[in-house]
């Protein structure tokens, strides 16, 4: 049996899952988050759990981070529950939404205390130096996270959750209120780690991110996983040629809308915003912008798009009810 802790290069194809979730249940109250649910990922791999608010996926995360225990089921991070295994959560990193880092400290002073409180020894100045490079946060390294802007923090944040070298790698909402340049750091840190061979687990309502990201997506609805699959993958499964096609009106107007309803779109915010999935988009766009035109109702905007994963959460909703 190989050790569960070594190194990513030394892993067998026995060692390779790092995140196994088994039959995974909890309540909170008379709220069931999480309803049987199971998934693995695997090293070198970025798994993304995507749904609406209250799906589960947080308390998903914070099973597979060992802050909570389950009511049914198992977490396993290198074949040990982190919820008992200390020595296991060592090589969990974590970057929360919330920056989670000590304000009166500088940068390099935050990097030491994570490296020391996830049980590094020795100096660690080397993890130090390659986690603020992997961030581009050097350059800030000599000063109070209480005195850095939003995006500088997110850096440092990002930073605190690798210094150690973890195994798995916990990224939730981690783009939220990124600047361009610091999206593009993160983007690059996650490739690098995922060559490296660190499991990731992503959770993100920035559909983006996860299409570019995510090798697999797992859609979590009313605390059950109802779909999984490489992305690309699930969307074209899901709506085969159909594509979004939506329409702006400059003002409402009842024969518009019930021309638009034929189509097959639905209103949006009033009458004014209609949208629907549609096959044969782009002939249909013509005739309603053609037929639009002949009821003197002007069109503000009107695009057609291949479905993303806004589109699959949605229909993965209204395919599985709660």
């Amino acid at each position: 049996m190989p050790c569960p802790l070594c190194r990513p290069s030394d892993l067998t194809a026995e060692a390779k899952i790092v995140l196994s979730v088994q039959g995974a249940s909890r309540r909170y109250g008379e709220r069931m988050a999480l309803r049987d649910v199971s998934l693995q990922v695997q090293a070198g791999e970025v798994y993304a759990l995507i749904g609406r608010n209250g799906a589960g996926k947080s308390t998903l995360a914070k099973a597979a981070l060992g802050a909570l225990t389950l009511d049914g089921g198992a977490v396993r991070v290198l074949d040990q529950d982190p919820a008992r295994a200390a020595a296991v959560r060592r090589f969990i990193g974590v970057a929360p939404q919330e920056i989670a880092l000590y304000g009166h400290m500088t940068v390099a002073e935050n990097l030491a205390a994570f490296a020391t409180l996830a049980g590094m020894r020795g100096p660690h100045a080397a993890a130090i130096q390659d986690a603020m490079a992997e961030t581009a946060c050097a350059g800030r390294a000599s000063q109070r996270i209480d005195q850095l802007s939003g995006g500088w923090r997110r850096r440092a944040n990002l930073a605190a959750a690798i210094v150690h070298g973890p195994r798995l790698l916990v990224l939730d909402e981690p783009s939220e209120g990124l600047d361009a340049e610091t999206r593009a750091i993160y983007r690059r840190m996650v490739g690098r780690l995922r060559a490296r061979g660190t499991a990731i687990l992503l959770i993100s309502h920035d559909t983006d991110d996860v299409t570019s990201l995510a090798d697999r997506v797992g859609i979590l609805n009313a605390g059950r996983l109802v779909a999984e699959g490489p992305p690309g993958a699930m969307v074209r499964e899901a709506f085969g040629t159909r594509k979004e096609l939506s329409v702006r009106l400059q003002t409402r107007s009842e024969a518009a809308a019930r021309l638009l309803t034929q189509i097959g779109l639905s209103p949006r915010d009033g009458d004014l915003d209609w949208e629907g999935l549609i096959a044969d988009a782009a002939n249909r766009a013509l005739e309603i912008e053609r037929a639009l035109l002949d009821l003197d109702v002007v069109i503000r905007e009107l695009t057609v798009r291949p479905p993303g994963l806004n589109a699959l959460i949605a229909w993965a909703a209204d395919a599985s009810p709660p």
